[in-house]
């Protein structure tokens, strides 16, 4: 947010059909946040889901509190709109809103499983945001060991990795997959 501005717009232009999503979001109050999300916002104005378990909320910051992970419990795990920040759950179990250095967001227990007595910024709705990062998480290339694919074939992609199929690969040749 400090390198391309703390609005909306700057969000879901860097951000916008990013998927695996992982944010992380220090607030005026001094904590320190991450957001995780496998469907990527698009600017829809409606919510979107994914599989109870797969998003996830998490308070990392200050130092001698237990890290808590919120799970989405409920399918619906972001509401997608231009006009927010990224926001997290039915109940927008975290929002941040547009201008959010300036304007408060808040985080509201209701369809993340959260532990009793948690918030995630340490309080409702006192904060604003300093600073966001933002990360597209993809899974590290596949380097095979020195000397176990033989010179001279032509090896192709067949499927593309995704959360409930591996990817293989095959040579032109056929007689490996």
């Amino acid at each position: 947010a400090s390198d391309h501005g703390y609005t909306a717009a700057a969000f879901h232009s860097y951000c916008d059909g990013i998927a695996p999503l992982f944010l992380v979001i220090r607030a005026s109050t001094g904590y320190v946040a991450t957001a995780y999300t496998v469907v990527p916002f698009t600017s829809i104005y409606n919510y979107k889901s994914a599989p109870s378990g797969y998003n996830w909320l998490n308070r990392l910051y200050p130092s001698g509190y237990q890290t808590t992970k919120w799970t989405n419990s409920n399918p619906t795990s972001i509401y997608d709109s231009p006009d927010y920040g990224p926001t997290f759950g039915a109940g927008y179990d975290l929002y941040i809103p547009n201008n959010f250095d300036t304007q408060t967001g808040y985080s509201n227990p209701h369809s993340y499983n959260i532990p009793s007595n948690t918030a995630l910024f340490g309080s409702y709705n006192t904060w604003t945001v300093l600073d966001m990062e933002a990360y597209a998480v993809v899974p590290p290339p596949f380097i095979p060991p020195p000397g176990t694919i033989p010179t001279g074939i032509t090896y192709s992609q067949s499927s593309v990795y995704s959360l409930n199929t591996a990817a293989t690969a095959s040579d032109m040749q056929n007689n490996t997959a």
